[in-house]
């Protein structure tokens, strides 16, 4: 957009510059031969350089729309070959919406956006959004891509694909050996998974394969569908901790909170 606004005025700034030469041209047209000349040629100049211009734009936008119809076709052709699509999802995030959503279903509640926790070994892990609640430790990943997604979520491995030629496996989001699900059961002495629950929020465009895999402590929503899908995630949530405890779990990560 900005881009655009640019050219718009190099266009206009252009165009004042050739009016105001044919203005001279005119006006000194059979009295002074010498200005008359040069105005000829810086008005030649100008309209070489103007039309120049609108054709490198044209080759700019040009080659844009055709990457982006490059990207299109090619998730097109990975998504008409797949039969079994049972998940669509929103494309657009709105970030403090979604915080505030989620939010919404706890009485209690500290929230860790965009943050990084030390583990005991000196290494990082991010945190996208994470919520300590007296109904247990919520994991919130935002996944804004377009892919489909597919794969059994009770396994350490899924697949995710861009296009027909560019597709492979990834550690499950969802899984115990996620990075942040096994430190923070270390970190916190967590003896059940059920303790900690892992939601991804994934784009519009894209598509999940097995979601009939997810069991009471995962999910996959798009944002429209964070109500419901954390409805369901409490639904058969049996964790009720009380203040003292969130404070223990909340004190814990604090030391180990960087950024």
């Amino acid at each position: 957009m900005k881009k655009n606004t640019l050219l718009k005025s190099m266009d206009v700034l252009i165009l004042t510059a050739i009016v105001i030469q044919f203005v001279i041209f005119l006006l000194n047209y059979e009295k002074e031969f010498v200005i008359t000349l040069t105005a000829i040629v810086q008005f030649s100049f100008l309209l070489v350089y103007f039309i120049y211009s609108i054709r490198l734009r044209a080759y700019f936008e040009t080659t844009i729309n055709e990457e982006n119809v490059f990207f299109s076709k090619q998730f097109s052709e990975i998504k008409d070959g797949i039969n079994d699509v049972s998940y669509r999802v929103s494309e657009y995030f709105d970030r403090q919406r979604d915080i505030d959503e989620i939010r919404s279903h706890f009485g209690q509640s500290k929230v860790y956006y965009q943050k990084e926790l030390l583990t005991k070994d000196g290494q990082r892990v991010t945190i996208e959004l994470m919520l300590v609640t007296d109904k247990g430790i919520f994991i919130c990943d935002f996944f804004e891509a377009k892919f489909i997604l597919k794969g059994d979520f009770q396994k350490d491995r899924v697949d995710i694909q861009y296009s027909k030629n560019n597709s492979f496996s990834i550690v499950n989001p969802l899984s115990p050996v996620w990075p942040l699900f096994s430190e923070l059961k270390s970190l916190l002495e967590i003896k059940e998974d059920s303790m900690i629950k892992r939601l991804m929020i994934i784009e519009n465009q894209s598509f999940v394969l097995g979601m009939n895999t997810l069991d009471e402590n995962q999910e996959i929503a798009k944002e429209d569908d964070i109500p419901a899908k954390m409805s369901r995630l409490l639904k058969q949530n049996k964790v009720h901790l009380s203040q003292e405890e969130m404070n223990q779990f909340i004190s814990r990560i604090d030391e180990k909170i960087i950024g």
